[in-house]
């Protein structure tokens, strides 16, 4: 579509600036409202990776069954753990039930093993996909492990769980005609009001700088745009809680005052 005849305006917004709300939900208000919005693209995000990789209703759950064959659950702290940390933190977590365990990997094929000392059976419930550490540790889902005293990963150990994204997302495109669709059915409604999908790339902590590969342009129906909210969640649709702020340009594309949009697309 020919955008020519729209008048630009190019809208530079931090979370800083933000008039209610917290970094991961806010609004922000416009000093200079604008009129007659019809489409938004966005230019560019500028956000840090401060997403733990381990984090509360996301992948922070261990299921298992102890020597004693009782069923067992326990959660660890949300955070970015190095391999040693978190190999310590769930042997200190699963020797408090019944069984003394040995955590591990191998520096050759990176992969975990988890033993009982005592050559005990044990169980990992690897089917309880519920917000569970599987993915995190190299275990496949979908069967349980039973009948032995150890166990070792299918895949190597992925502390940053990817793929992760961060999914940017804003009221003004909520009610867009624009579609976005997604083959996993499960997780549909996170694709609901999306800006952008943010590829979690850098280092925990780095800035991440991301720009959009196509240009697309949202509809949207905006007569007098005076307020705007931003929010910020991950693949499960959770809330991110963020702790640095992060920067969003947009292009405001408005019909000036003689405009005719039935003309205009027609003349693409």
């Amino acid at each position: 579509m020919d955008t020519s005849k729209f008048d630009k305006t190019i809208l530079y917004i931090d979370s800083v600036d933000r008039n209610s709300g917290e970094i991961n939900d806010f609004v922000v208000k416009l000093d200079l409202p604008r009129n007659r919005i019809k489409f938004l693209q966005l230019q560019s995000v500028e956000i840090a990776n401060v997403v733990y990789p381990i984090r509360s209703n996301y992948n922070n759950n261990f299921h298992f069954e102890d020597t004693n064959g009782v069923s067992q659950t326990f959660t660890i702290d949300d955070g970015s753990y190095t391999i040693t940390d978190l190999i310590n933190t769930l042997k200190t977590q699963m020797d408090s039930y019944g069984g003394t365990y040995i955590i591990s990997y191998s520096k050759t094929n990176y992969k975990i093993t988890i033993s009982e000392s005592g050559n005990n059976n044990f169980k990992l419930f690897c089917s309880n996909n519920t917000n569970a550490l599987w993915r995190i540790l190299g275990f496949e889902t979908g069967t349980d492990l039973t009948g032995a005293s150890s166990y070792t990963a299918d895949n190597v150990f992925n502390l940053s769980q990817e793929p992760n994204y961060i999914y940017l997302k804003s009221d003004l495109i909520h009610s867009s005609k624009d579609k976005i669709i997604t083959t996993n059915s499960a997780v549909k409604k996170t694709f609901l009001s999306v800006l952008a999908k943010i590829p979690l790339t850098s280092q925990f902590g780095e800035i991440m700088h991301f720009a959009p590969v196509t240009e697309l342009l949202f509809k949207v129906d905006e007569r007098h745009l005076t307020k705007m909210r931003f929010f910020l969640q991950d693949n499960n649709g959770n809330v991110l809680n963020m702790s640095r702020d992060y920067s969003i340009s947009l292009i405001l594309y408005s019909a000036p005052d003689t405009f005719n949009l039935f003309s205009n697309v027609s003349n693409k």
